[in-house]
């Protein structure tokens, strides 16, 4: 099964206007997709 990443798009508007930089945003992106890539690895 293939897991799509569903954002509202209202989400994604007030997350992309509370970062002054993009790259910011692109960061925090990244590390939540680590922690939630490691939190199912533990996950029994």
């Amino acid at each position: 099964a293939k897991n799509y990443l569903q954002v509202h798009p209202l989400f994604l508007h007030s997350n992309a206007t509370s970062h002054k930089w993009v790259f910011g945003a692109i960061a925090e992106l990244l590390d939540n997709a680590v922690d939630e890539v490691i939190l199912n690895m533990f996950e029994p």
